[in-house]
């Protein structure tokens, strides 16, 4: 185990030397220019570069460590995105290990070019806040924007935007949201990209904002048309007014609940509204919203009587396990991998 603290704490030192500081200022620049990103801005987020396990393993050799122990070390580890992540557990003791505590972005190497992702290294990857919050921390606003990409965030930020939050995921965990409703924002509107990921991302999105008790509002990018690109084309003005076209969260929800379940009864559409209402707590307030965006829209549907409606979300919330964000819909979103995993656990 010494050892694999000694090889950990090499690879931080080695990812201190040449990840966090901005040395490659033509990588930073070139990226900001494609981009459409403001100069300076990438350096306030701490966004650095990143590269392959090839590199970081003839990075630790030239330091003098055996090829042998870099290996079985596990330090080489690779993660869906074929990046490199070192838990914190694994180098809490090494003599580098504070870095990981800097909830910086960063860049890595995917077979689609250079692309940014932030890890919460110093634990759950969920617990990571959105870039942004501590800026609405300090100016509190009641309606923020969720954006998917680093590079989306810090095109807007250069832009002059301060109500845009960057999850750096295609949906906002739990522990997030927890974060944002903490940081008094009340109302988000999700806008994320048209593709498949972005559609469904802005579903689970919907869930988290309602089981926290906020409104959420969705207006998704037109299809491969990410918002940087967007931004350079049109600009931000251009950007707001898109946004402020976007749909109710809730009606979103319910359209997508009839298309996702299609092909099945009406009493099981009936069912997975109920749990998603029993995502949420309980209240008059809440009681009105459901009944005027989620329910009236899907009752008109399955022309199913109001007082079916009110038992199938009574038979949701009687269930022990309908406070366990397991997503309704999740389980009918298909893509060529899959099922869509359940929605995370707060």
């Amino acid at each position: 185990m010494q050892q694999d603290q000694q090889v950990f704490g090499a690879a931080t030192q080695y990812l201190q030397d040449t990840l966090f500081q901005p040395a490659r200022r033509g990588i930073v620049a070139r990226l900001e220019q494609e981009k459409g990103i403001a100069p300076g801005v990438m350096e306030t987020f701490q966004v650095g570069y990143y590269c392959d396990p090839e590199t970081l393993r003839d990075g630790l050799l030239s330091m003098g460590l055996p090829r042998e122990r870099i290996h079985a070390s596990g330090v080489l580890r690779r993660d869906v995105n074929n990046s490199i992540t070192i838990p914190w557990r694994d180098c809490a003791n090494g003599p580098h290990g504070m870095i990981y505590r800097r909830e910086a972005p960063l860049m890595t190497r995917t077979p689609h070019g250079l692309q940014p992702v932030r890890y919460a290294l110093a634990g759950d990857r969920s617990a990571l806040p959105p870039m942004g919050l501590e800026g609405i921390v300090h100016a509190p606003v009641d309606h923020a924007i969720l954006v998917e990409g680093t590079f989306d965030f810090l095109a807007l930020w250069g832009a002059g935007a301060r109500d845009v939050l960057g999850i750096n995921s295609c949906f906002v965990r739990p522990a997030q949201m927890r974060r944002v409703l903490l940081a008094g924002v009340k109302c988000v509107t999700i806008c994320f990209d048209g593709d498949f990921p972005g559609r469904r991302g802005a579903l689970l999105s919907i869930e988290a904002a309602h089981a926290f008790g906020m409104d959420a509002r969705v207006q998704l990018m037109p299809p491969k048309l990410d918002i940087d690109e967007y931004l350079l084309a049109h600009g931000l003005k251009a950007w707001r007014a898109m946004l402020a076209q976007a749909s109710d969260g809730y009606g979103y929800y319910a359209a997508a609940l009839i298309e996702a379940f299609a092909n099945q009864s009406s009493q099981a559409l009936l069912h997975a509204a109920g749990r998603f209402c029993a995502l949420g707590e309980k209240s008059d307030a809440r009681d009105e919203i459901l009944a005027d965006r989620l329910w009236r829209p899907i009752a008109a549907h399955t022309r199913a009587s109001w007082a079916q409606c009110m038992e199938a979300e009574r038979l949701a919330r009687a269930d022990p396990s309908a406070r366990h964000h397991i997503s309704p819909i999740g389980s009918l979103l298909k893509n060529r991998t899959g099922s869509l995993h359940p929605f995370p656990s707060a």
